[in-house]
This record gives structure tokens, C-alpha cells and sequence, in this order.
């Protein structure tokens, strides 16, 4: 049987991103590489030719969707944020605040959440401003997701902390950080729960 060409394979990629779900595997496939290659090698061995030989697509596919490396590696981090922390709505403030806390906690010790980790932290130091800026965008970007937390409660009718979410969801998740990866002490849920009813007390 004969190999497609390189134009041929641009070809039917195009002709099958048409057709619903190619669109979605293609997208999931490129975003699958791409982390794979971030965290086992780094953000500088993250190019387009390396993610498209890695996903079995075409580079102008990678390069039509996304133009530069910056979006390409954003993209990574927020999908692979937003599979492994989501937004909870349990019933009450404090407890989806916990919830959310502990899926922050889960992410951390697991094998993958510590390679994002490390591949936030090389994709931060590559001298590259514009990787810089995509990741620090994609941060501020879960920040404000996260702010949906305290939306919920003042739908439930419960106090919102209008101009005071930021510096709640920093200084709840902060400690979390960094006892996981620094002091390395426990994080349980007893914690978890002195610490936001603490810091929620101290809110005026």
C-alpha cells in the first residue's frame, strides 16, 4: 500500500477536522504529546515537528492550530489543570472550598501533578517572554475560575467576599504548596478545615 504524502496527509486532516470528532481527537491527541514531551523532556524540546511526529499528525496540523509554541504549551497546562482540579458545588461554601483544596492536595502528590509542576517551572525559566506570559495568563485564568467557588455561595445565599476572593484562594492554597513540596508535611483534611475556618474569620 502507498504512503500518503506529507500535502495528502495535510489534506485529509483537513478534510476530516470537518467531520465533528476528528476535530476533538485530533486536538486531545496533539495535547496528549505535547504533555508527554513537556514533562519527561522539557519546554524547550517542545516543538511543533516533535508534538506532531509524537500525536501521528501532520506539523502543519499542530502549527494551523496552534501558531506558536507559547499557546501550545499554555494549552497544556490548562487542560491538564482543569481534568485534575475542577470547580466543586457541594452545598456550601466551606466545604467546596475544601473540596477544592483537596483535589489541589491529590494533584500534587500524584506522579503527574508533580511533572506539571516541574514543566510549569522549566516552561517559566526557558527565557522565552512569551511562554512566560502564557503561563502566568493561564494561572490567573483558574484564579478567576475558581472565584465561581464564592459565586455559588452567594447564590446559596451565603457571604460572597466581593474584592476578597484572590487573596482567599492564595492564602489557602499557598500552604498546600508548599508543604507538599517543600517541608513535605501532611496535608489532611483536619488542616484543610482549621485553615479555612480560620482565614474566612479573619475576612471583615
Amino acid at each position: 500500500m502507498m504512503r500518503a504524502t506529507p500535502e495528502e496527509k495535510e489534506s485529509l486532516d483537513a478534510v476530516k477536522e470537518r467531520t465533528g470528532g476528528r476535530s476533538a481527537k485530533v486536538r486531545e491527541a496533539v495535547l496528549q504529546a505535547a504533555r508527554q514531551i513537556l514533562m519527561e523532556q522539557g519546554a524547550n524540546a517542545l516543538t511543533h515537528r516533535n508534538v506532531a511526529q509524537l500525536a501521528g499528525v501532520n506539523a502543519s496540523t499542530v502549527y494551523r492550530r496552534w501558531p506558536d509554541r507559547a499557546r501550545l504549551i499554555a494549552d497544556v497546562f490548562k487542560n491538564t489543570a482543569e481534568s485534575m482540579v475542577r470547580i466543586p458545588d457541594s452545598g456550601s461554601l466551606s466545604l467546596d472550598l475544601l473540596q477544592f483544596l483537596q483535589m489541589i492536595t491529590a494533584m500534587l502528590y500524584s506522579a503527574e501533578g508533580r511533572k506539571l509542576v516541574q514543566g510549569a517551572i522549566s516552561a517559566t525559566s526557558s527565557g522565552d517572554d512569551m511562554v512566560e506570559s502564557a503561563i502566568r495568563d493561564v494561572w490567573e485564568q483558574r484564579f478567576q475560575q475558581a472565584e465561581m467557588i464564592f459565586e455559588q455561595a452567594v447564590l446559596r445565599g451565603e457571604e460572597g467576599y466581593k474584592g476578597q476572593r484572590k487573596g482567599i484562594l492564595e492564602t489557602l492554597i499557598a500552604p498546600v504548596w508548599f508543604r507538599v513540596l517543600i517541608t513535605q508535611e501532611p496535608v489532611d483534611e483536619e488542616y484543610l478545615v482549621a485553615n479555612i475556618s480560620r482565614i474566612l474569620k479573619q475576612m471583615p
